[in-house]
Parts: C-alpha cells; sequence; structure tokens
C-alpha cells in the first residue's frame, strides 16, 4: 500500500485559493516538477535565447 501524505496549497493574490487533501507519491511527484519547470522556466528561455543567436 502506498504512503499518503497530507497536503496542503495556498495560494494567496488576495487571499485566493485554500486546499487540503492527501497525497499520493506520484501526485507529489508531478506537483514538484510542475513548480520546478516554472520557476526554471525564465532562465530556460533566456539560455535558449543566447544559444540561438
Amino acid at each position: 500500500m502506498t504512503k499518503f501524505t497530507k497536503g496542503k496549497v495556498k495560494i494567496h493574490p488576495q487571499e485566493g485559493v485554500e486546499m487540503e487533501g492527501n497525497l499520493s507519491p506520484y501526485l507529489r511527484f508531478c506537483i514538484g516538477t510542475a513548480i520546478l519547470l516554472f520557476a526554471a522556466s525564465p532562465f530556460l528561455l533566456a539560455l535558449s535565447y543566447f544559444l540561438n543567436n
């Protein structure tokens, strides 16, 4: 049986979204990957700009 952990998400632009739930390891991996790619996207775009010129 997989181990579920309790997850809590708060996104605050003027008291926005708030969620709680049980997350499977696969779902935690997907959320972490999405956050990592979103945070790294400006650097990847800048890198592709300099490599294409």
